[in-house]
């Protein structure tokens, strides 16, 4: 029975998806970086790549307030 009251627990919920938030943000950001120091467009293809940067960097920072308000709410 312990074990079903861990599981249930918001606190390690809350971890785990901090965790999770904190690998997606470190990851994004590294694929911008590299993308930015290594890609060569022209044209329609540089639109689009702004496009899905951005994209990129919306996720990032939904992450970021998930992140801020996990905070809050375990205090």
């Amino acid at each position: 029975m312990r074990t079903l009251d861990r599981r249930r627990d918001p606190r390690r919920a809350g971890s785990c998806q901090l965790v999770l938030s904190t690998v997606f943000i470190g990851l994004e950001v590294w694929a911008v970086v590299v993308v930015l120091t290594t890609v060569q467009v022209d044209g329609a293809t540089s639109v689009a790549l702004a496009l899905a940067l951005a994209g990129a960097m919306v996720a990032v920072l939904d992450a970021c307030r998930s992140w801020r308000s996990l905070g809050r709410e375990s205090r």
